[in-house]
């Protein structure tokens, strides 16, 4: 998979040299890169979209091999990205819920810990 595929550097550098009339997938690109890592619904959202804009490129006729190649780079990496996504979110999931359960238990533990010493006067 390129790296650059899911960037606005690398698809304007295909715009430029194969004069390819955009459809708004430059600024879907550009709107995906200042995305949050961990703003994992917007991500996926403007996945789709780029993947909804480079699927419409890919079926212009006249188009450079070349960037018919690059487009579906971007459409490969826009697959992977959605499934990488679903795996990250997941995790982060995952680690924030170990992340409250030690945090409840440390508050549990703490709670029975005044408890003992005879704590609280009123």
């Amino acid at each position: 998979m390129n790296a650059k595929a899911l960037t606005e550097s690398g698809w304007k550098a295909v715009v430029s040299k194969f004069k390819v009339k955009d459809n708004g997938l430059q600024k879907a690109l550009a709107a995906y890169e200042k995305l949050d890592d961990q703003n994992f619904e917007q991500r996926a959202k403007a996945v789709a979209l780029i993947c909804q804009f480079a699927t419409a490129l890919s079926k212009v006729k006249d188009l450079a091999d070349d960037a018919v190649d690059y487009i579906d780079g971007i459409l490969e990496a826009g697959e992977a990205e959605k499934a990488g996504l679903s795996k990250e979110q997941a995790a982060a999931t995952k680690a924030a819920a170990e992340a409250k359960k030690k945090e409840d238990a440390a508050a549990k533990e703490g709670d029975e810990g005044r408890g003992r010493r005879g704590g609280g006067r009123l």
